[in-house]
């Protein structure tokens, strides 16, 4: 059976939580859109202090398809301190994201990489 969208998704988001311990939530931001749309992750840290090295605005990745992975992905990383001004609208670069408040949230406390959510998550939900 060929995977979808959210599939691919929640594996990019148990491959980061796997691979990076300092995540500790993961904001999949735009969930409802068309299936060719590429996948945008938001990726809040524990990390403090860091250095933002582009002023008021966020340092977006963008990753292109691969054979394993037939989606564009865009992933911006935030301190928890950045996630902050980010929701007060202090610091920008995530306008082509689209709204928070439609996203969905992945937390690391929720999260096993026995029992990840690409593999146990049928309603895709995040929870």
């Amino acid at each position: 059976m060929k995977k979808d969208r959210a599939a691919y998704a929640k594996e990019l988001i148990d491959w980061h939580f796997t691979v990076a311990p300092e995540i500790e939530t993961v904001y999949w931001v735009n969930p409802t859109a068309p299936e060719t749309a590429p996948i945008q992750l938001m990726e809040v840290t524990g990390s403090v202090g860091r250095p933002n090295t582009n002023g008021d605005q966020l340092e977006v990745f963008h990753f292109g398809k691969s054979d394993d992975f037939p989606h564009e992905s865009y992933v911006a990383e935030l301190s928890r301190e950045e996630f902050v001004l980010f929701e007060a609208k202090v610091i920008k670069g995530l306008d082509d994201f689209g709204s928070i408040s439609d996203a969905k949230t992945f937390k690391r406390e929720d999260f096993s990489a026995s029992d990840s959510f690409a593999s146990n998550d049928e309603s895709g939900d995040g929870k």
